[in-house]
């Protein structure tokens, strides 16, 4: 997608839809439970992911990893928009972080 002023073609439209539904790959798969099992254990985390396939996997593994070294993850996946023009990241920050 070229964001040099262009309008979007169906390419652009049928890529974007593409990375919405694809999912990862087996080594995907174990990069992010290894980086889950790579995070200091002993507290309680928030993984925050969009919408897409491939970053809900992603935040799933990353918390299976954290729980299998003790840890206590919690998914967060119904966020709303926070950044650009759709939403305000001074609010993102007060409720999140």
């Amino acid at each position: 997608m070229d964001s040099g002023g262009q309008a979007l073609t169906q390419e652009d439209y049928s890529d974007a839809q593409e990375q919405q539904t694809t999912g990862l790959t087996p080594l995907g798969h174990r990069m992010a439970l290894g980086f889950g099992e790579q995070l200091p254990s002993g507290r309680s985390v928030g993984v925050f992911n969009s919408y897409y396939a491939r970053c809900v996997q992603t935040a799933c593994d990353i918390a299976d990893g954290y729980r299998t070294i003790g840890g206590s993850a919690e998914l967060v996946s119904d966020i709303p928009m926070f950044v650009g023009p759709l939403g305000d990241p001074t609010e993102f920050a007060e409720q999140w972080i």
